[in-house]
């Protein structure tokens, strides 16, 4: 897959590999004649053992992508990752479920 490509989806995974990764497809957006790609609305990841949080994500794309990823759990931010060219965070949930996602690099290593 083309960087570029890359660019226009969010990988959502988990460290134990017995759950599959969940690759969502940024949606274009411009305002005010600026394009980006944006998660539609805050995407739901349910936890295993029970439990949720939220990820949401902006790419304004260009010569040097800006990339933005935040995590919500119950009713706070409690990850929020601004980068440029591509950005990969790995987050521990207050349950202790690691989780891995990715925008704009390569497959994981």
């Amino acid at each position: 897959m083309a960087r570029k490509d890359r660019l226009k989806q969010i990988s959502i995974a988990f460290r134990d590999e017995r759950i599959p990764t969940r690759v969502v497809d940024l949606k274009m957006s411009a305002i005010s004649g600026v394009s980006s790609f944006e998660t539609p609305g805050d995407i739901k990841v349910p936890l295993p053992g029970g439990g949720e949080i939220f990820v949401s994500a902006e790419v304004f794309p260009g010569s040097t992508p800006d990339v933005s990823i935040s995590v919500l759990e119950g009713d706070e931010i409690t990850c929020a990752v601004r980068c440029t060219s591509g950005v990969v965070v790995s987050y521990q949930t207050r349950s202790g479920v690691d989780v891995l996602l990715q925008i704009g690099t390569g497959p994981w290593e």
